[in-house]
């Protein structure tokens, strides 16, 4: 079931499923998005954290300009196993891995250009990457934050039939955005928020 914020930081407090927190200032501010351990287990623990995060998939805006310009797409996307910002040289990758990975790039329709460094991509291109890298776990949940800012109204088109296509394959996403007209089809849930409250509730019927 998907549902649609209209800002990150007003998911602080507002769902059971979700909890928004800045931490890590290694490089840079990096919103990191933790399912909250009471909607799962009151006792839990950081290493229940690091287990619940790793069923998820999150796409922030930020988290491209973190990637050096001559990292490929294909390490890009196969980074997502290890949550880092490159595969690394202590960092092992098994054939499963590469197939996988590619794997993500064809359903992404980036498969063309799997090898080719990220400076040479459009930003629709870079956040197609960026969402298969997502997806490269198969994750239980896609959390996409803002994920269409910047891209010209035909890529908007297209990400919203992208979106429809993997929610109707049965991944589920939330997404957090500033425009209604961002909303995917098979969206079924949107949530309105104003002045860090619950504003509005739209539950969508079944196509």
């Amino acid at each position: 079931m998907s549902a649609i914020y209209t800002s990150a930081d007003q998911l602080i407090g507002h769902t059971p499923l979700l909890e928004l927190t800045h931490i890590e200032k290694a490089h840079s501010l990096k919103a990191k998005i933790l399912a909250k351990l009471e909607y799962f287990n009151p006792a839990g623990s950081v290493k229940d954290r690091i287990a619940i995060r790793s069923r998820m998939g999150v796409v922030s805006m930020d988290l491209q300009q973190q990637f050096h310009d001559d990292t490929k797409v294909c390490e890009v996307i196969c980074s997502g196993f290890f949550n880092s910002l490159d595969v690394f040289r202590n960092q092992t990758v098994t054939e499963e891995m590469n197939r996988a990975s590619y794997e993500s790039a064809v359903a992404l329709g980036i498969d063309d250009i799997y090898d080719r460094e990220i400076q040479n991509l459009s930003l629709g291109e870079m956040r197609r990457a960026l969402i298969a890298r997502a997806l490269v776990t198969k994750p239980d949940l896609l959390v996409l934050d803002e994920p269409m800012t910047g891209l010209d109204i035909v890529m908007k088109s297209k990400f919203r039939s992208m979106f429809d296509i993997l929610i109707d394959a049965g991944v589920s996403i939330v997404m957090i955005t500033h425009e209604l007209t961002d909303i995917p089809e098979s969206g079924k849930r949107v949530v309105m928020v104003k002045d860090g409250g619950l504003y509005r509730m739209h539950l969508r019927s079944e196509r």
